[in-house]
């Protein structure tokens, strides 16, 4: 179940947030763009500390994070 590990009070305050058909699509956009902001930004500090392995995968968030910045503005 995905409410293991959660106290039982916390189960229906959590249910919003926990089960993927109860969010909200622009909550779950919302997320979605934190979540590649996020890798954006551990993987391009990476590539600034010299690991090079990350390059594609900077490349690749860069562009998803601009993606998400047109479709917030436009």
């Amino acid at each position: 179940m995905v409410y293991e590990g959660l106290p039982e009070y916390l189960h229906h305050t959590m249910a919003h947030f926990v089960i993927q058909k109860n969010i909200d699509k622009q909550v779950k956009a919302i997320e979605k763009a934190a979540d590649d902001l996020a890798a954006y930004h551990y993987s391009s500090a990476e590539v600034n500390g010299g690991n090079r392995e990350f390059s594609g995968a900077c490349l690749l968030l860069q562009k998803r994070v601009d993606s998400h910045c047109q479709q917030c503005c436009s």
